[in-house]
């Protein structure tokens, strides 16, 4: 049954998937029954080797190839012990078929709501992540550096929208998606973007015209990116309240024996209870890595913090398409700080930008010094960049696997199957141990009708079938194993322990 359920998952219909468990079903019955005709077979020439019958019952034993031919020995015969038989035989063919009908009722099948197939080769539609494209009404084809580095900052504040996941718990390759799902999973040590794949409708126009089917089919896949931060932090000693363009805080010493102040002029006076993120778009840490500093003005419990955010690169990509540009990442990393345009600062530096955030909102929350919180924080503003840049984009259509529905074999009472399986399959090992301890007391002839013919040549020969009665003879004739097969004939009631009929 396991196969069989993986071998369903690759249907594309509700409509083949049951043909394919209905015919194996039948095929399953349809062994058990030739299995069972295969043993009454065997089991006939045990039963004619154990006392003389006539020749009358002789044929209708020889007959009795299958559950029908039992049953009408059954009517035909008085014995209490053919009827037991016949009867428990009959039981044990007719419980497993219905066993087997039965199984229908314990499994469903139903549009996979999981997992979709993608096996055909074709298009889909992937992100386009050639650039920061800013959202509005006005579409242009060209956007300046300016135009991006705004969008960028816009984005990763309205990424506080969107649902965020856990790393633990990210979707496999060919997982079906919904808009809703989260394409971002983090954790204390950064966050991971999920990148998707929709189908191209062939006929956009009849697809939108059924309203079932609006929805696109989207999965996630085995492409992603990974954003981290690390950062350190400093207790200001002086101007931490924001009223000074010169701030001093104190860190250890490079060696590690002492401390020492540290003197920073900052772009501007920024008030109290707000945090203030600077960096200069004109230089980076590494590919895909931007510095931010941090100022987190307080009439108490002031900090500075030094920051290095890093998107790394595509995972898993294997066409230009798929890749994500050095600048976009860029972007992504610094977007917290960017304001999309030139500021007037007090150190007349045309490449820094800053953006302040109050203390009520996410990004402006006192994290008082606490490294791994300004971390996540700056991280999960990074990562959301990116997450909006690739669902406001317009999408690409490329070669690939386009995801389709699939059907799923929904198993409701796994223990009821296996309870009908192995009754099958003990009822039918215990007869088979049963006819192969009979085979044991005699041997069974091959099939094949000149094999039958010369096992009853001396009855066909025979010119009376009254007054005689037949038994089956194996008698060893070599060393090598060949037996000697035939029906011995005696007078019924006469003649005791005399042979009047066997050819050899």
């Amino acid at each position: 049954m396991v196969v069989l359920a993986l071998l369903l998952l690759i249907a594309y219909h509700n409509t083949q998937v049951c043909v394919w468990i209905t015919g194996l079903t039948i095929a399953l019955g349809l062994a058990f029954a030739s299995s069972l005709d295969k043993l009454a077979k065997d089991t006939r020439w045990w039963i004619l080797s154990r006392r003389q019958r006539s020749r009358r019952k002789v044929e209708a034993i020889l007959e009795a190839e299958n559950i029908l031919a039992v049953l009408r020995i059954a009517f035909t015969s008085r014995r209490i012990t053919i009827h037991i038989t016949a009867l428990s035989w009959f039981l044990v063919f007719v419980a497993s078929q219905i066993g087997l009908a039965v199984l229908g009722l314990f499994y469903s099948v139903d549009v996979s709501d999981k997992l979709a197939l993608q096996v055909v080769p074709g298009n889909v539609s992937i992100a386009n992540m050639s650039s920061v494209q800013p959202l509005g009404f006005v579409f242009s084809d060209s956007q300046s550096r300016s135009d991006q580095e705004f969008a960028a900052n816009m984005y990763g504040v309205m990424s506080l929208t969107s649902m965020t996941g856990i790393r633990t718990r990210e979707p496999e390759i060919g997982d079906l998606r919904l808009a809703s799902d989260p394409v971002l999973f983090c954790d204390l040590d950064g966050c991971d973007f999920i990148f998707l794949e929709t189908l191209v409708p062939s006929n956009p126009e009849e697809e939108l015209a059924d309203m079932a089917s609006w929805q696109p089919i989207m999965v996630a896949t085995d492409r992603g990116m990974s954003i981290s931060t690390k950062c350190e932090s400093y207790p200001v000693i002086s101007g931490g309240d924001g009223s000074s363009t010169e701030i001093v805080y104190r860190r250890n010493t490079t060696d590690g024996k002492g401390q020492e102040d540290v003197h920073v002029r900052v772009p501007f006076p920024v008030e109290a209870e707000q945090t203030a993120f600077m960096t200069n778009i004109s230089t980076n840490c590494g590919p895909g890595c931007g510095t931010v500093a941090v100022f987190e003005t307080s009439a108490k419990d002031s900090w500075f913090y030094s920051c290095n955010t890093t998107a790394g690169p595509v995972t898993n990509g294997t066409i230009p398409e798929h890749e994500v540009p050095e600048d976009v990442r860029l972007l992504a990393a610094q977007a917290i700080a960017l304001k999309g345009l030139s500021v007037n600062t007090t150190l007349s530096n045309s490449n820094l930008q800053y953006q302040v955030y109050p203390a009520q909102s996410p990004f402006g929350t006192p994290l008082q010094g606490l490294v791994q919180a300004m971390e996540l924080t700056m991280t999960r503003f990074a990562a959301g960049v990116i997450a909006m840049t690739a669902q406001v984009n317009p999408e690409t259509v490329v070669e690939g696997l386009p995801p389709m529905k699939a059907s799923s074999l929904n198993i409701d009472h796994w223990d009821y199957i296996w309870y009908v399986l192995a009754a099958i399959i003990s009822f039918q090992f215990l007869f088979s141990v049963v006819v192969a301890f009979m085979a044991t007391r005699v041997v069974i002839p091959p099939e094949g009708a000149i094999s039958m013919a010369k096992v009853l040549r001396a009855m066909a020969a025979s010119e009376s079938s009254d007054g005689i009665e037949w038994i089956y003879r194996s008698r060893m004739v070599s060393a090598d194993g060949i037996y000697d097969l035939y029906l011995e004939g005696r007078p019924r009631g006469g003649l005791d322990g005399k042979c009047i009929w066997a050819w050899h």
